[in-house]
């Protein structure tokens, strides 16, 4: 039988975890703490039938956040500590929208106070385990694991000999395309026999980082070379729905930035430019002017403190309002939301000819937002493009909904902060 954990996404603790407190670890007495705290503890106070569908819309609402927040967890650079708390406004906030659709009568207070006690009780278990659950890896020499030093957030412990008691809690790390020695191989062989985890460095490295290396097309294992399907069908719908939804807020916003570009500078208030898009088709894609007229012809990069961008142009980047119009695109069928970045067909041209498999990003629709940008943001040169192309690949490796509700949440940080513009 299937158990809550497993279909949350809960499998062993992460790598290198000392398990301690051992009881704080277990995802069974997260969740069940967080039930009798957030969904019982509170409808003990008034028990009437209003008190039980409001446990009850808290008790969905937890155990979906809980879900989500594990399977979020799994992706790099993830704190649940910062997403937690937006997590279970957004589950919290749709059971109560489920409530009123529905026409059950609810306790308003009820539901707030159980999203409280449920990011409360979550932040601090996460706060208390944070450091007990940092990764320690030792490392097998040679190869792609002697780059395992240069990732920050682990403990590398590095071995020099095939000594067994070196070994403590970590986990195992080797490069398994390399002709290991023959006592190194039986070293291995004996952990593994032990209980001890061994990972293939690669794999290692794309999960703590969250890029792809561009090595062969083989090498990096895109299963049938597609991505799921399924979903790509269904994100087209939800890239339809969101349009609907946000159109009227986003076309006001877009008036007003175009009545202030105009002000700011002679010009038009629109930019439009050629781009490669979607299985490489051309397409046109719209954006706010942020740049005097004909100075995007100088060079196709930004640069920071670009003396090209206008007074207003500079605040419209900073926090992505430039992009808006792409809206129109998304409408259109030409982009999703979230994907790799299209770039300019000059660029894309100049990056096809020196990145292998740099056409393969066109495989999926390209975003406004992506996987690149919420964790490099732009790139003005070429080897930032081809980091921005791992993270890419990234994407397309594990092309999901539960990554793309991870960039959605870190773009909202990006544009609340300003992260990476140019």
């Amino acid at each position: 039988m299937t158990s809550l954990a497993q279909l949350c996404g809960e499998g062993t603790p992460s790598l290198g975890s000392r398990r301690w407190p051992a009881l704080l670890l277990r995802g069974r007495f997260q969740l069940l703490g967080g039930l009798l705290l957030a969904a019982v503890l509170p409808a003990l106070l008034q028990w009437n039938e209003s008190t039980v569908n409001a446990m009850l819309g808290s008790t969905a609402a937890l155990v979906v956040g809980y879900c989500v927040l594990r399977r979020l967890s799994t992706f790099p650079g993830v704190d649940p500590r910062a997403y937690g708390p937006p997590v279970f406004a957004l589950t919290h906030g749709l059971a109560v929208a489920a409530l009123l659709t529905i026409g059950l009568d609810f306790r308003l207070q009820q539901m707030v106070a159980a999203f409280g006690l449920a990011s409360t009780w979550f932040f601090a278990i996460q706060f208390l385990t944070h450091e007990r659950l940092r990764r320690r890896l030792v490392v097998v020499p040679g190869g792609r694991a002697l780059t395992m030093g240069a990732i920050r957030g682990v403990d590398v412990i590095p071995l020099h000999e095939p000594d067994p008691s070196r070994l403590g809690a970590g986990a195992i790390i080797a490069d398994f395309q390399m002709d290991l020695p023959r006592e190194w191989e039986a070293f291995i062989a004996r952990a593994v026999v032990d209980g001890y985890p061994v990972y293939h460095a690669k794999q290692i490295v794309e999960s703590l980082t969250g890029k792809v290396e561009i090595g062969t097309l083989a090498d990096n294992i895109f299963g049938s070379a597609l991505p799921l399907l399924v979903y790509a069908k269904l994100k087209r719908l939800i890239d339809l729905a969101g349009v609907v939804v946000l159109a009227p807020v986003f076309l006001p916003t877009i008036a007003v930035a175009a009545l202030l570009i105009k002000l700011d500078s002679p010009g038009t208030a629109f930019f439009s430019q050629k781009r490669v898009g979607y299985r490489g088709r051309l397409f046109t894609i719209h954006k706010l002017r942020t740049m005097h007229v004909g100075a995007q012809l100088q060079s196709q990069f930004t640069m920071a403190a670009d003396g090209r961008i206008t007074l207003v142009g500079a605040f419209l980047r900073k926090f992505r309002i430039d992009e808006l119009p792409q809206i129109w695109n998304i409408a259109r069928g030409e982009m999703s939301w979230i994907g790799p970045r299209p770039e300019a067909v000059a660029l894309a041209d100049e990056y096809e000819s020196s990145i292998p498999f740099y056409s393969f990003r066109h495989v999926l629709r390209p975003g406004i937002t992506g996987w690149a940008q919420v964790n490099q943001g732009n790139v003005a040169e070429l080897a930032a493009a081809t980091e921005k192309l791992q993270f890419d690949f990234y994407y397309i490796k594990h092309f999901s909904p539960w990554l793309d509700m991870l960039i959605a949440a870190k773009t909202i940080r990006t544009v609340l902060t300003g992260f990476g513009a140019r």
